[in-house]
């Protein structure tokens, strides 16, 4: 079976290597990609085989695709008006990360995540700013 690994042509073969090892640090590895398919799902599993504890692939519009090396979790994206992108992926993984520290389960740390990207995408900057009374 072919090995799946990180696209980065910029950095060479050494920095690949040196990025699929730090996977045995990680408890929540985070990636982007544009859909749920075949390529995505065993680029999971094989980072999950790598050492990583949860894989989570942020999917855009798609979604997000958790993966715990028994069974994968999606959750949907909102339907909402996206205005700018800009923080949503960054904003995911703090909410996912802070459920995490609560003790949250999986599916309940992609809703969070989803709660905070989905409010980030519909405004112009991507810092809440509290309502001018």
């Amino acid at each position: 079976m072919t090995e799946v690994t990180p696209n980065l042509p910029h950095l060479g073969n050494f920095c690949k290597y040196c990025f699929m090892g730090t996977l045995l640090y990680l408890d929540y590895a985070f990636f982007s990609y544009d859909k749920d398919d075949d390529y995505i799902r065993e680029f999971m599993r094989r980072t999950k085989a790598k050492g990583a504890g949860c894989v989570i692939a942020m999917l855009g519009e798609h979604g997000s695709l958790a993966y715990d090396g028994q069974r994968f979790y999606h959750q949907a994206a909102e339907n909402v008006p996206v205005v700018n992108t800009v923080g949503a992926g960054d904003s995911y993984i703090a909410a996912f990360t802070y459920g995490v520290s609560l003790g949250e389960s999986i599916p309940q740390c992609m809703a969070r995540g989803k709660a905070l990207a989905t409010r980030i995408v519909q405004q112009f900057e991507p810092y809440l700013q509290e309502k001018e009374q």
